[in-house]
């Protein structure tokens, strides 16, 4: 079985590094990117993304809870995990099946939601 590939999307690059360490040294694939319209261009070109990790607050055309959304609506059965220090995601925020960490994060809490996700009996 391959492991998850998770994109992390992060405008704040010492945040963005260490998440992407954080997933590769949790045995998962990362790809990165730092803001919403560089994400949907890896979203374009990588159909095998199995986890999107993202912040909500990012310059650019859109935000991460649109992010989200708009990724989820392309691949359904993608997993979302949203992360903000400024705002608070609701559930009705967050698409379904989705996850809000408020930041600081703790890393063993995107630790935890991955190894999750990594379990057939997730989805």
């Amino acid at each position: 079985m391959q492991p998850l590939k998770v994109l992390v999307v992060e405008d704040e690059i010492i945040l963005l590094v260490d998440i992407v360490d954080l997933v590769e040294d949790s045995g998962f694939r990362a790809l990165e990117a730092q803001n919403a319209d560089a994400a949907m261009i890896l979203l374009q070109q990588h159909t095998d993304i199995d986890v999107l990790i993202t912040d909500i607050d990012m310059p650019g055309s859109m935000d991460g809870l649109e992010l989200a959304r708009r990724a989820r609506g392309i691949y359904p059965d993608m997993a979302v995990v949203v992360i903000s220090g400024k705002l608070h995601a609701s559930k009705n925020d967050v698409p379904p099946r989705g996850r809000f960490i408020p930041k600081p994060y703790p890393r063993l809490a995107i630790m935890e939601v991955l190894k999750a996700l990594a379990t057939p009996s997730y989805h």
